[in-house]
């Protein structure tokens, strides 16, 4: 599964034709351009428990997070989730291109995430970011959470 919030995202990518999985959006006009399926996003805290709602927490993240409780997931790994500038880049892959660029409201986005809490029933989600600003869900290196699972 494929999921980013806004048009903007989906034309720099333009569709991300090769993608044969499921796609999903918040902005109806880039489901309409690329037929993604689309959600509706609320600003409330915690976690939607309904199908075709997302409550939005202020970025993508959150809202993926959300999207894979929807979807039955038991145990979620954050990958890239640094919520902190580092070495003055915004994101672990490094700034957007430009015109993509929005600010990045990192301490308020912790914030949301903390309210997920509540919500996740019985849902374990696992940091796997080295160096986070996200400690509301425990940490654990990537491969170290990867042999557990098996």
């Amino acid at each position: 599964m494929l999921y980013a919030c806004d048009l903007r995202w989906w034309e720099h990518h333009q569709g991300v034709s090769q993608f044969k999985g499921l796609k999903a959006t918040l902005s109806k006009s880039a489901a309409a351009r690329f037929g993604l399926e689309c959600f509706e996003g609320l600003a409330m805290p915690g976690l939607s428990k309904q199908w075709g709602i997302l409550h939005q927490g202020r970025n993508s993240g959150y809202q993926a997070l959300n999207l894979a409780v929807l979807l039955g997931a038991r145990r979620i790994f954050l990958l890239g989730f640094d919520m902190r500038l580092v070495e003055g880049v915004r994101h672990f892959f490094g700034d957007h291109p430009p015109g993509m660029n929005v600010p990045s409201h990192y301490a308020e986005w912790v914030k949301n995430f903390e309210t997920t809490l509540p919500y996740l029933d019985g849902v374990e989600v696992i940091n796997c970011t080295k160096g986070s600003a996200l400690t509301c869900f425990p940490y654990q290196p990537l491969a170290e959470a990867l042999r557990e699972r098996n």
